[in-house]
């Protein structure tokens, strides 16, 4: 019996973050049936920071992909879906983590907090 679930948008790693907590999809990396194992990339995402590989956490199948649109850009919220895999119960992804996100390219460097009033 196969099951689905939603790949979302994961919280990004810290020199990537965005007060926004969104990002722009540039592209999706694997193609609607294409085959995941663990860290296949998923799709290529971007914000003010950086661009950042979202990367699959378990086996599957890539079964939709929600914003395929070459003309427009597609921002998408923290926590909200981008795709669906299908795979077997036992391949779900442990707790509310459904990818994660790694090879981050940075644009800029985030200024580091100083002491306040100084």
């Amino acid at each position: 019996m196969m099951i689905y679930y939603f790949v979302r948008v994961p919280e990004l790693p810290p020199e990537a973050s965005h007060q926004s907590r969104s990002v722009e999809i540039v592209r999706y990396l694997t193609p609607e049936r294409g085959a995941l194992v663990p860290g296949t990339p998923i799709a290529l995402v971007r914000n003010w920071w950086a661009d950042i590989e979202l990367r699959s956490l378990t086996v599957g199948t890539l079964s939709k992909r929600f914003f395929d649109s070459p003309v427009m850009k597609t921002h998408v919220r923290i926590g909200e879906p981008i795709a669906i895999v299908n795979c077997e119960p036992d391949d779900r992804p442990a707790g509310e983590a459904t990818c994660t996100a790694t090879g981050v390219l940075a644009h800029r460097v985030k200024p580091k907090a100083g002491p306040r009033g100084a």
